[in-house]
């Protein structure tokens, strides 16, 4: 910091373990009590900060909404987001003695995006123009590659997105950092088929893109065809908003029912109970529930049940 570094720094508890301490008293952060009586919600942007105007939902889920500090400063920028309810600091900046701090009780990935500027990548260039720091943020993709028979993870898959290759690892687990852009992927393995998602895929700055996909394997000259396995595919994308595409395949003709819940464990829509034929089928969620209702930015779970099998997976709609 003294050779003109500069910080950023985010924890829910950072100014009840910081407080009193030197880094504190070195950045003029104070602490001004502990937070869990608020459920933390949403955050506003302080009036003549780099923040004015913008506004989040917050969704930390169980441990994360409680127990963010109460924060203030006397310099520099002073608080640039707080909460909404009780309009107490919970992330402050400050140059104070000539050093570039922003000082966070809340935890960025938290965030909801909005309209407009309301983004977090939109925020982060905000905070990196006052630290003064020259720096594009990177978005993320990643996922897990696995055999379309046996649903196992493959590993050493070669995973290449635009001009970026990456192998999978013994989890069969992939994971790329990218600048903004639209980009292609494609798979390839000596034992399988070669592999090519249909779709554009999108990385945006700071956000996270989770695709799972399936490869079929090589069949051997006068073998026969690997069979069909009843299973459910990721969703993509994910984080979606306002719809996703839910693929799934089925070994032999039989009824199925695709529900959606919520966090909760609340069903918000049946999306498909009827008899479907063995191979490969998809169906889109539009982001409402029963009552043709938009629901609201969370986590949502999506679960294929026929007569002798279930099947569960995660998905975030980010408004």
């Amino acid at each position: 910091m003294n050779a003109g570094g500069a910080l950023y720094i985010e924890s829910p508890d950072i100014g009840m373990n910081h407080d009193g301490t030197e880094m504190f008293s070195m950045f003029g952060a104070e602490y001004m009590g502990d937070g869990s009586n608020y459920e933390v919600t949403a955050l506003n942007g302080q009036a003549g900060t780099i923040a004015e105007d913008l506004i989040f939902t917050y969704n930390g889920g169980t441990d994360s909404h409680y127990s963010l500090d109460h924060l203030c400063t006397s310099f520099g920028l002073g608080t640039l987001l707080f909460y909404s309810s009780n309009e107490v600091g919970r992330v402050i900046a400050s140059d104070y003695r000539g050093y570039r701090t922003i000082i966070s009780s809340t935890i960025l990935g938290c965030y909801s995006n909005g309209t407009g500027n309301n983004t977090k990548s939109f925020l982060m260039e905000q905070y990196l123009s006052f630290l003064d720091v020259d720096y594009t943020a990177d978005g993320t993709i990643c996922g897990t590659v696995f055999d379309s028979n046996s649903l196992e993870p493959i590993e050493d898959a070669v995973v290449t997105v635009g001009e970026f290759t990456g192998v999978t690892n013994e989890n069969g687990h992939y994971l790329f950092s990218l600048p903004e852009g639209i980009y292609q992927l494609t798979c390839q393995h000596d034992d399988y088929n070669n592999f090519t998602y249909t779709e554009d895929v999108v990385i945006i700055p700071c956000e996270t893109t989770d695709i799972d996909f399936e490869m079929i394997q090589l069949v051997g000259e006068g073998e026969d065809p690997l069979p069909l396995v009843t299973a459910l595919s990721s969703n993509y994308p994910n984080p979606f908003n306002p719809e996703t595409t839910i693929k799934f395949s089925l070994s032999e003709e039989q009824e199925i029912i695709i529900n959606v819940y919520n966090i909760a464990g609340q069903k918000v829509k049946q999306l498909i109970s009827q008899q479907l034929s063995e191979g490969q089928h998809s169906i889109i969620w539009n982001g409402t529930d029963s009552n043709s209702k938009s629901v609201s930015s969370g986590v949502y779970f999506y679960k294929l049940k026929t007569g002798n099998f279930e099947q569960t997976k995660k998905m975030i709609l980010m408004k």
